[in-house]
């Protein structure tokens, strides 16, 4: 959570809300209280045992289901994300690309190119929450099933600024054989690769992000490519097994 809120501070500035104002140091104190400790990403091992706090990774587990739609027969963008605060990380996200990134694709893409709907956002804004819903955005609220939403669409988009952890909705969507543009935070918490398992679309740059998704909206060959890349790492490390393993790993047991 500290990682998240400092994130969160240098994008939005001293005034802004915050979820939670728990210091760096303090969430290591727990850690320090445990036998066996995991963290979700190499990155965030890594700073506990900068700390002197040893910590195994266990990350989040996803089954490769890639949907069969090929690319000709996919059209559109899709955001899928928890927006029921003010402060959510999503939130900021969503709106940005909405106020920021939407109008640049429009601009030089078309809304037609995209489709009958440019840009499909699933989650249920909390009546606090105000965004900007431009022409060409469809707001579903929330999905029971995903899959159809995945094996429709032709991209999906992470574009957060500020964050902690992994981001799950990445790979779930690259496990569902969906290509991914994202910011340059997302990607380095997972470690992916740009032009390798995803496209990178920088640190706040609007112009950057909205260029990496109309490159992959148009490249077949660049989405056949991600979307393989993304399914081989997820299948090497988020898969059962990989949890299994690692689990395994962080207790000292003896695997059979």
């Amino acid at each position: 959570a500290a990682l998240r809120r400092q994130a969160q501070l240098a994008v939005l500035g001293p005034d802004a809300p915050v979820e939670s104002d728990v210091a760096l140091d303090d969430e290591i104190a727990l850690a320090r209280r445990a036998s066996a400790i995991w963290a979700v990403s190499s990155a965030e091992a890594e700073l506990l045992g900068s700390a002197e706090v040893p910590a195994s990774v266990i990350a989040h587990g996803e089954q490769a289901e890639p949907g069969e739609s090929p690319f000709e027969e996919r059209l559109g963008i899709l955001f899928v994300g928890r927006l029921d605060e003010p402060w959510n990380p999503n939130v900021d996200g969503l709106r940005w690309f909405l106020e920021e990134i939407h109008p640049r694709i429009v601009e030089r893409l078309g809304r037609t190119s995209l489709g009958e709907t440019p840009v499909t956002v699933v989650g249920e804004p909390g009546p606090d929450v105000v965004l900007p819903r431009p022409e060409g955005v469809r707001f579903a609220g929330r999905v029971s099933d995903l899959a159809p939403l995945y094996d429709r669409h032709r991209l999906f988009v992470a574009p957060t600024r500020f964050a902690a952890g992994i981001p799950t909705k990445i790979t779930k969507a690259a496990a569902h054989g969906l290509p991914v543009v994202a910011t340059s935070l997302l990607a380095g918490q997972l470690g992916w690769r740009h032009r390798v398992e995803l496209l990178d679309g920088g640190a706040g740059d609007a112009e950057r992000f909205a260029e990496q998704i109309l490159e992959l909206h148009g490249d077949a060959e660049l989405w056949s490519e991600l979307r393989q890349g993304a399914l081989e790492r997820v299948e090497r490390e988020y898969s059962r097994g990989s949890l299994r393993r690692a689990v395994a790993e962080g207790l000292s047991i003896e695997r059979q």
